[in-house]
């Protein structure tokens, strides 16, 4: 029997990049050197600032080894190599270009140790690694691009250790009244389009749990409350939601420009 599988899910894969290239074309300003993208992190964002304000020496063990899901072009995995108490990451995206390409150079622009990292072209889930394997989780700015956040969830609580931590960085959860106006917004548009039958190939959708924002790229709007509900049925303890002070950008003054907040909760 012949398989198609592994070709077709390389090619599904590698649709991201096209994508962001596709609708996206001022991302090709920065997203082609390590350079220039962590310049536009630096002085865009307030993503970097976020996860400083975090007491790493506090949370990580010695020898820790740690997982960083949906790890993009690297700066997290960058930035937590530098850490003493941090032995191995194995850094995980589904951009082949940005974990064989950017990444290493990344780690070379913010003088990190790519030595303790392996790079893996991946899916969010299944998670391949052993069960209680993985000392820490870190999934930063990404999870809500995850088809099913619990089923993530659920590996991750899988591979870490007892008394391991799960760290999820720089998202941006509604508050409950937020998402109920956002979910408003999501249901006209849709009637409307209903109404006046107007076909798109790829249009948004919501439940009472998310609201997938951008079909394109898979972003999904999660309110707070479903967040901290899905950590604690994933069987996770001690879940803190930390607010980290900060807003996704530095430059814009719109009213989207939201708080990042970080999700820190520990395996029993």
């Amino acid at each position: 029997m012949n398989s198609w599988v592994t070709e077709q899910t390389q090619k599904s894969i590698s649709r991201f990049d096209e994508t962001m290239d596709n609708l996206y074309p001022e991302s090709k300003e920065y997203s082609k050197n390590a350079q220039s993208f962590m310049d536009h992190i630096y002085k865009e964002t307030n993503y970097i600032e976020a996860i400083k304000m975090l007491d790493w020496d506090h949370y990580l063990p010695t020898n820790a080894s740690l997982l960083d899901l949906g790890c993009g072009i690297g700066w997290v995995s960058a930035y937590l190599s530098k850490n003493k108490n941090v032995s191995q990451i194995t850094c995980v995206d589904s951009s082949k270009y940005f974990v064989n390409d950017l990444l290493p150079n990344v780690f070379q622009y913010m003088d990190a140790n790519l030595e303790k990292t392996t790079s893996v072209e991946g899916f969010f889930s299944p998670i391949l690694l052993e069960d209680d394997s993985i000392d820490g989780v870190v999934i930063c700015a990404s999870i809500h691009h995850a088809d099913n956040m619990e089923e993530v969830l659920r590996e991750c609580y899988r591979v870490l250790k007892p008394g391991g931590r799960l760290y999820i960085l720089n998202e941006d959860p509604r508050t409950a009244w937020k998402y109920l106006m956002l979910s408003f917004r999501c249901f006209i548009k849709i009637l409307w389009h209903i109404i006046f039958k107007k076909y798109k190939s790829i249009s948004l959708s919501m439940s009472y749990s998310n609201i997938l924002i951008d079909p394109d790229l898979g972003d999904r709007a999660y309110p707070v409350w479903v967040m901290m509900d899905m950590l604690k049925a994933s069987g996770f303890k001690d879940v803190v939601k930390v607010d980290s002070g900060y807003r996704h950008s530095k430059t814009s003054t719109h009213a989207d420009n939201t708080p990042l907040t970080h999700f820190i909760c520990t395996k029993e």
